[in-house]
């Protein structure tokens, strides 16, 4: 038996062909384009994931040839992201991506409106990360399309729809809309309406392990697929990486990529959730995931790159820039000789959720080279991930080892320096790329299996923090956060 995985990520989409057991056979990749018709607007049409989903079956498949005997189709993807449909289920806008701001006045709306009460119902702070201002902004400003819309999908809800032609969604991607009474699961009908829609107009939703039918059969013929397969509601693209990391209270999940996400999965919720943390609903269907969301990490040290990186035209670096870039900072050493800096390239979310935030780097002189500032851009990053964690200390909560995850935890030198500043245990798994293989996880329980994360995703490396650098690290700290409170007005002023 074989798992065919869709991972519809903002940047790329993947598809990828397992064993039942978990062993990878075959993936493809394809870059989705991403537009930008106004300056904080990010759109993408559903129509090129539905040509990278197609190539990447035929690609998966024929690299198999006719062993390949799929009985099941995973999915997971970014969550907030919108796609309004009409009935037969054709898109009457581009999608509004989760990284889309034009819906900043209806967040702040939504705020003063709903108050406190808005986190406190559905898990998530006002921001035009999700859905609920998204819909706003179109019902005031193309009340058209919200008119004619039969539903309002979400991005790997919109593909399964491609599949079996069913309109369907999970409790995990539900519950970052920021639309849904995350205690009692269901839709909250007065933000509802208030947000200018019906309840029909959003999919009831199912456990990610439930099956939504088969594929249908002119798609089989689309995919290269010999027979229908089962399709299962998947999960949101955080909630798949925590499945396949095997997090809870104590184990709590670091993914880096373009942003980072610091998870820990609790089996209940305080009776007063804190003010600074998402609450979001587990892919397993029973669980929370407390979250907390940074901006601009990865792509922090990948704007560095582009913008300042001395030019190379040797393949080697062409392929692996990053490792290129990890042994100048390692040279440089803990503390950056001296430079501090903040990543806050697109405002500041966890652990201070102020969008006036700014970048800094503080502390240049003449004797600072490109290592330096690679070291600490490497190391601010790792300071607001020690910020996040306190902030769930200060909801009781107290991981004492990290799994990483996402493409960053490749870099060993950024493994041992976030280690040492959280001053936590970091393990690798064998798949770090985990969201795929929670997906497959998904798919493989709602066809009767029963695997876990421990069985095929094992820890295959750590990184213990270093004592002797602790007084450095702390000092860092120390200073990373008074640079961010002595700027404060600063930063308003600059809007």
């Amino acid at each position: 038996m074989e798992i065919v995985t869709i991972d519809l990520g903002t940047s790329l989409c993947k598809v990828q062909l397992f064993r039942e057991d978990g062993t990878e056979l075959s993936r493809y990749s394809e870059e989705i384009k991403t537009s930008h018709p106004q300056p904080s607007w990010s759109e993408q049409n559903p129509e090129d994931w539905w040509r990278a989903v197609k190539k990447g079956f035929r690609h998966c498949l024929e690299a198999c040839g006719s062993e390949a005997q799929v009985e099941a189709i995973g999915l997971c993807s970014h969550r907030e992201s919108v796609v309004p449909v009409d009935e037969r289920g054709i898109p009457l806008h581009s999608c509004i991506l989760w990284s889309d701001r034009r819906c900043s006045k209806e967040a702040r709306e939504l705020s003063e409106v709903f108050g406190r009460e808005l986190h406190q119902r559905t898990g998530m702070k006002p921001d035009p990360y999700f859905s609920a201002p998204k819909i706003l902004w179109l019902k005031r400003n193309k009340p058209e399309v919200v008119d004619r819309s039969y539903k309002f999908l979400l991005p790997k809800d919109y593909l399964v729809w491609r599949l079996t032609g069913e309109f369907s969604t999970d409790w995990s991607v539900a519950s970052r809309t920021m639309l849904l009474d995350i205690r009692k699961r269901t839709w909250w009908g007065e933000l509802v309406r208030y947000v200018g829609i019906d309840l029909d107009q959003l999919c009831q939703p199912k456990r990610s392990d439930a099956v939504v039918g088969e594929t249908m059969t002119e798609v089989c013929r689309e995919l290269g697929l010999a027979e229908e397969a089962l399709v299962v509601a998947g999960a949101g693209d955080r909630q798949c990486e925590a499945c396949a990391a095997g997090i809870g209270e104590e184990r709590a999940m670091e993914s880096t990529g373009s942003a980072t996400n610091v998870s820990v999965a609790s089996h209940s919720l305080p009776s007063s959730l804190v003010e600074n943390l998402l609450y979001s609903l587990h892919a397993d269907g029973e669980m929370f995931l407390v979250e907390q969301g940074i901006g601009t990490t990865g792509l922090s040290l990948r704007w560095f790159k582009d913008s300042f990186w001395p030019p190379h035209n040797g393949e080697d670096f062409e392929r692996e820039p990053y490792r290129f870039i990890d042994r100048e900072a390692a040279d440089s050493g803990p503390g950056a000789n001296g430079l501090i800096f903040l990543p806050f390239l697109s405002g500041a979310q966890a652990a201070r959720w102020n969008p006036s935030a700014k970048g800094i780097l503080f502390g240049l002189s003449l004797g600072h080279g490109y290592g330096d500032v690679a070291r600490a851009i490497m190391e601010g990053i790792a300071c607001e991930i020690r910020a996040c964690l306190e902030v769930l200390e200060g909801g009781g909560i107290s991981p004492t080892e990290i799994i990483a995850l996402g493409g960053a935890s490749r870099s060993e030198l950024w493994n041992q320096i976030k280690a040492d500043i959280t001053s936590r245990v970091y393990w690798r798994p064998r798949v770090p790329e985990a969201a795929s293989l929670g997906a497959m996880l998904r798919a493989s329980k709602g066809c009767g299996l029963e695997l876990s994360a421990e069985d095929i995703n094992p820890v295959v490396s750590a990184w213990k923090p270093n004592p002797r650098v602790k007084e450095t690290y702390d000092r860092v700290y120390q200073t990373y956060n008074m640079l961010y409170e002595a700027n404060l007005g600063m930063f308003r002023l600059s809007g």
